[in-house]
Formats: C-alpha cells, sequence, structure tokens
C-alpha cells in the first residue's frame, strides 16, 4: 500500500496534444477541444542521480485541455432543427 508521505512532486513535461475533437455540435456554434498529459519521464531523478518512485507526481506548468470556438453548417443556419 502506499502511502501518502511516499509520494514525491517531480517537474513533469507534457506529452504532445491531441488531435482537436470534432465540433461538440453539427449546427450552430460548439466547441472543439483537446488534450495533454503532464508526465513523469524516465529520466527525471532527484539530487541523488536515483530514479524516482512509481509513485512520483508529475507537476507542468500549463493547462491540460484547450478550447476553441467552432461553428458548424453557417450558411444553413436558418435551418438547423433544435430538439
Amino acid at each position: 500500500m502506499v502511502e501518502l508521505s511516499d509520494t514525491r512532486t517531480v517537474h513533469g513535461v507534457w506529452t504532445a496534444w491531441t488531435q482537436w475533437s470534432e465540433c461538440s455540435v453539427t449546427c450552430g456554434r460548439g466547441v472543439r477541444s483537446r488534450y495533454r498529459d503532464c508526465v513523469v519521464t524516465d529520466d527525471d531523478d532527484d539530487q541523488t542521480g536515483q530514479r524516482g518512485p512509481v509513485t512520483d507526481h508529475a507537476h507542468c506548468t500549463g493547462h491540460a485541455s484547450d478550447y476553441v470556438v467552432c461553428t458548424e453548417n453557417v450558411l444553413a443556419r436558418y435551418v438547423c432543427v433544435v430538439d
């Protein structure tokens, strides 16, 4: 069992962004999103030169998600069906 005191925070690195998602709507204004993870790399170590335990918690500066507004079927905005 891993105790809270067995973990430590180390500088992490961001993985590559995922591809942008499809627009959240098929008609009108919606959102596209993408994500990335903050991970501990194999070469992260502490001041002693020892690789940290699997329980290391990675810390990265920045955000893990990104969003942009998207608009679908702009020319058909008057014929969009709303449930």
